[in-house]
């Protein structure tokens, strides 16, 4: 999509836009006066969980019935993966797409677990991060928050 000349229109250079919630995660690009989503991913927690639940008992015998299921290890098993694909895809995007800044809106709670899985030179290129839940936001109301934090860039 066309950026409204009101924004940053990063001809330059290009910017990675980075934004991630707890399972979820949207990659845009901007460049040129565009910005245009690369990459997508998401995912489900119930749908992962199904292999690593168990049932164990004897219907009508002397055992009782019972399930087991380690939930708790298993979503932070789930969080490991997701925060390593994220820190992936951010490394296979800067090196194919020759970004040049890095722009990360990520939950806060999440924070330090998925930027230490970036590699060191999408970190070298970091512009900002800004701590929320955006995924369901649209790409302009993104560059409206870079524009409101970074005086520097330049509108063109």
């Amino acid at each position: 999509m066309k950026i409204p000349h009101i924004f940053p229109q990063f001809e330059n250079d290009k910017a990675l836009f980075v934004v991630t919630g707890e399972f979820e995660a949207k990659f845009y690009v901007a460049e040129n006066g565009e910005i245009f989503e690369t990459k997508s991913f998401s995912l489900d927690p119930r749908e992962e969980a199904k292999e690593k639940q168990a049932f164990v008992g004897k219907k009508g015998g002397m055992q009782s019935l019972s399930a087991v299921s380690h939930h708790g290890a298993y979503i932070l098993e789930l969080k490991n993966k997701f925060y390593k694909k994220v820190g992936k895809v951010v490394e296979n995007i800067v090196s194919e797409k020759k970004i040049n800044g890095l722009y990360i809106f990520i939950p806060e709670y999440a924070k330090n677990k998925i930027v230490e899985k970036f590699p060191l030179i999408a970190i070298e290129k970091n512009k900002g991060v800004y701590t929320g839940e955006y995924t369901k936001h649209n790409p302009l109301e993104l560059l409206e928050m870079i524009k409101k934090n970074d005086p520097s860039l330049v509108l063109r």
